[in-house]
């Protein structure tokens, strides 16, 4: 356990095959944060991402829900480049600074919140249990509800410019879904406001409810 805050002004590197829970305060990263070999970060410390440095998340020995701390994107300069795919079991709370998505996807498990402020997301999956949205959600390639998962939307706006698959449950609320690119939407999902912008494009693929 933490006895106070921890910050890292180099990089977080995660090489070997262990278990590790952490619990406590915050741990403030002004470098990059690897993972490469699978093993388990969880526990009740917030990873902040701070400071001014351009580091890259590299998530890619992580599977299902072995990364559970919630992040804060808090950066005062530089750039955050998320890196492949991430598999996030923590909540993810987006307040400053710039967020390079280029090529990603992000896999969010667990029962958590959402915040994703001003950033955008490249693609974004619900990978499993329940994320509740509280703040705008932008994703600017594909949007997938995998089974047996939700997403709330409350009264957010989600942008989506790729692909919008719901095999889960879409719990609508009072947001507003709009599409800004050229989309195929599959799966039956009610919806409460919905918009299509000047000059995208949407296909339909399963019945639709708009309330």
């Amino acid at each position: 356990m933490l006895q106070d805050n921890l910050t890292v002004k180099g990089d977080l590197v995660n090489s070997d095959v262990q278990n590790k829970d952490i619990n406590g305060f915050k741990i403030f990263l002004e470098g990059a944060l690897t993972f490469a070999a699978n093993g388990r970060f969880r526990g009740t410390t917030i990873l902040e991402f701070s400071g001014a440095n351009s580091p890259t998340v590299d998530l890619s020995g992580i599977t299902d829900k072995d990364f559970a701390l919630d992040i804060i994107v808090n950066k005062s300069g530089g750039a955050l480049t998320l890196s492949g795919t991430l598999r996030l079991a923590g909540a993810w709370t987006y307040t400053a600074g710039t967020v390079t998505v280029t090529g990603s996807t992000a896999q969010f498990f667990g029962t958590k919140n959402l915040n994703s402020g001003t950033m955008a997301w490249n693609n974004l999956t619900i990978a499993g249990d329940t994320r509740t949205l509280t703040g705008a959600l932008d994703v600017n390639g594909n949007l997938t509800i995998s089974a047996a998962t939700t997403l709330s939307a409350g009264s957010n706006n989600i942008n989506c410019a790729g692909n919008f698959t719901n095999s889960g449950t879409f719990t609508a609320g009072t947001s507003t879904l709009k599409f800004d690119g050229i989309s195929t939407v599959a799966g039956s999902t009610t919806f409460y406001n919905l918009q299509i912008l000047t000059g995208s494009t949407v296909h339909l693929t399963s019945t639709q409810t708009f309330t």
